[in-house]
């Protein structure tokens, strides 16, 4: 197995067996996570997801940053506190990924509940003169740290000052980034019980390290995920104070997925160019767009737009269709085992594409190419059926896009059936009041060609 390494700039064989760490950045709980968030999160999902079918002990830990400048500014606006905002804004983000089918953590992180290992960590980085005292903060001093730059291979020569890190004349240098920011009015404090650490609260790149610390003992970390946008500067200093504090490599595989575009922008807040991945649930079924989202490799960037939006759920309907299709029909005690062959051969390159740097578009044809060749034949035996199914139950696994529990209420069922009736007779006040009472019962109803589906 293959995986792309984004610090050394090449694909690296993966360890064969054993226990797998992962850390993936998670977002900032300051508002309800957009299409772009969701990107990134679906496709650590998928990547994780297939480490788990490959018999890996996994260990996946995400974070929520719950202390941030955006936290504080957000919070200033709504007139709350910063804690508050965070009991708001995390059950809504915790109920998208729950939509788009993203397993559970096993173990989440929060920025707030880290600080003695922050504490202890800046205390290090002082006692060895790689952080420094100034006014306004505790800095970290790159010039003390040789590879800061080879991550996103960037000429720290050549880089402006204020070019994402912190502008501060007094720093040695200009890339100089902050560990720890001084107490300021109207801003959450916390106090290090030693006095050594001034009151204030812990810069964005070390809450982090401090977080993998607390996950993995300061352990190497088998893969770290998170968007590209991440590369530099927050990637860059999460190696360089953790390699300075612990002495060993902070991480064995960096994985970074692409961008999602909008009109060939990188969909973001900060550009105004965002859709909200709750509002596009009201037009599509959340798994749609969990398969949108990881059909095109994690590396690569992907543009959104509704025609493109449509033809992903036509492609997750097919699969569905073919899902139930296989887990409905009756088998034949007749019919020659001619499928056997074809069904094994769709597994093992299923997984010989994901297992080159997860060419997941690739492992997709091949079930495709699988389904073609299954609609063509009339009946199955026994062995070919608990063959698909098995097949089929194995790849949701790793895709987590079939509906497997149809189990809808019968009255949301009966008026979805009511409302297909309506739009039969062309009485579209009726259908778009049935579908409106369907929504507010928790439901959607998504129309496809001559049928309709609930979810």
């Amino acid at each position: 197995m293959y995986i792309y390494d984004s610090f050394s700039r090449s694909k690296r064989k993966f360890k064969n067996e054993g226990k797998v760490n992962m850390y993936y950045c998670g977002p900032t709980v300051y508002d309800d996570i957009h299409l772009g968030n969701a990107l990134s999160a679906v496709r650590a999902d998928l990547i994780r997801r297939f480490l788990i079918a490959k018999g890996y002990k996994v260990k996946f830990v995400a974070n929520w940053t719950d202390i941030d400048d955006k936290m504080i500014d957000r919070a200033v606006l709504k007139k709350i506190k910063v804690s508050e905002l965070a009991a708001e804004v995390i059950p809504q983000i915790e109920d998208v990924y729950n939509k788009l089918n993203v397993l559970p953590v096993d173990q989440r992180m929060f920025a707030t509940r880290s600080m003695n290992e922050i504490f202890e960590m800046v205390k290090i980085l002082l006692s060895r003169d790689v952080a420094y005292k100034i006014s306004d903060g505790i800095y970290f001093d790159v010039s003390k740290f040789e590879a800061y730059g080879q991550l996103s291979n960037q000429d720290l020569s050549a880089l402006e000052a204020g070019t994402r890190v912190d502008v501060n004349d007094e720093k040695r240098n200009p890339q100089d980034f902050v560990l720890w920011k001084h107490a300021k009015p109207n801003e959450p404090i916390f106090k290090d019980s030693e006095s050594i650490v001034p009151d204030g609260r812990p810069g964005w790149h070390i809450e982090c390290s401090a977080m993998n610390y607390i996950a993995f003992g300061g352990e190497t970390v088998d893969i770290h995920l998170g968007g590209i946008d991440l590369k530099f500067p927050h990637h860059e200093c999460e190696i360089a104070q953790s390699e300075a504090c612990f002495g060993n490599k902070f991480v064995d595989f960096w994985c970074h997925n692409g961008y999602l575009l909008t009109d060939g922008e990188k969909m973001s807040k900060s550009l105004n160019n965002f859709k909200y991945a709750k509002d596009l649930f009201l037009e599509f079924n959340p798994l749609d767009l969990r398969f949108f989202l990881l059909a095109t490799h994690y590396r690569a960037p992907l543009e959104f737009t509704l025609k493109a939006m449509q033809a992903a759920s036509n492609a997750r309907y097919k699969l569905q269709n073919f899902y139930a299709y296989i887990f409905k029909t009756t088998a034949s005690k007749d019919s020659s085992e001619t499928l056997l062959s074809s069904i094994k051969e769709a597994k093992q390159l299923f997984f010989d594409a994901m297992e080159d740097d997860f060419q997941i578009s690739k492992a997709l044809s091949h079930i495709f190419d699988l389904i073609h060749l299954v609609f063509h034949k009339d009946d199955y035996t026994k062995s070919e059926l608990g063959a698909l199914q098995e097949f089929l139950t194995e790849i949701n696994l790793v895709l987590g896009v079939f509906k497997t529990d149809l189990q809808i209420p019968v009255y949301v069922l009966d008026l979805a059936k009511k409302r297909y009736e309506a739009r039969l007779n062309k009485d579209y006040a009726t259908s778009d009041k049935l579908r409106m009472e369907i929504h507010n019962l928790g439901y959607q109803v998504r129309d496809n060609q001559d049928c309709y589906e609930v979810y």
